[in-house]
């Protein structure tokens, strides 16, 4: 099994022969997902709660370069990283982190399609889609990185299943288990438990 090449092409002759992402599933899938939080955006954008004060304010000091004052070691650092980026680009606070917790949404899907690469297409289809209304509250209702941690979780469980033991796999693994320290500290204790107890199994 080849669970990234499975990400890009499909399994489905029809498909393979068409040679264009346009009429992947997994496109329409996305675009539904993209449509369905852009426009829920604007009724949630002001939505705060304690922790995305927080984690607004270590992005605003991400923006005025002030690093040490951002550097925290309670609050993980990723989702401020990822505002501050758009920060940067001269999206409002609220918006960006939405934006943030959006993308990492659609990136959640598409691990979500990958790891059920060894299923028909339809299924990967329905389960992958039935994900985006759950996909999208998460990423609105509130400013939390849970969202991210769930997203990196899904490609490490990808990674597992794909199996390879290669270098390129195994940077691979490395990059989704320090990317989930940054998310949520607990990722990393979690994410090596688990290696450890499934190459024993």
């Amino acid at each position: 099994m080849n669970i990234r090449r499975e990400c890009v092409t499909s399994e489905s002759p029809e498909l393979a022969g068409q040679g264009s992402l346009v009429r992947h599933p997994l496109t329409w899938i996305l675009l539904a997902y993209t449509a369905l939080g852009l426009g829920l955006l604007a009724a949630y954008q002001f939505q705060i709660n304690p922790d995305g004060i927080a984690y607004l304010d270590i992005a605003e000091k991400y923006v005025r370069g002030d690093i040490w004052g951002a550097i925290n070691a309670y609050w993980s650092p990723l989702i401020s990283w990822l505002t501050a980026v758009l920060r940067l680009l001269g999206l409002p606070p609220q918006v960006a982190i939405k934006l943030v917790l959006l993308m990492s949404g659609g990136v959640a899907l598409g691990g979500v399609w990958c790891l059920l690469g060894d299923c028909p297409m339809w299924m990967r289809a329905i389960a992958t889609g039935g994900a985006i209304p759950l996909t999208v509250y998460y990423a609105l209702h509130v400013i939390t990185p849970d969202l991210l941690v769930a997203t990196v979780l899904v490609w490490y469980a990808a990674w597992l299943v794909e199996g390879r033991l290669d270098v390129r796999a195994s940077v691979w693994g490395g990059f989704l288990v320090a990317l989930g320290y940054f998310a949520k500290a607990f990722a990393l204790p979690f994410c090596l438990v688990h290696l450890c107890g499934w190459r024993v199994v």
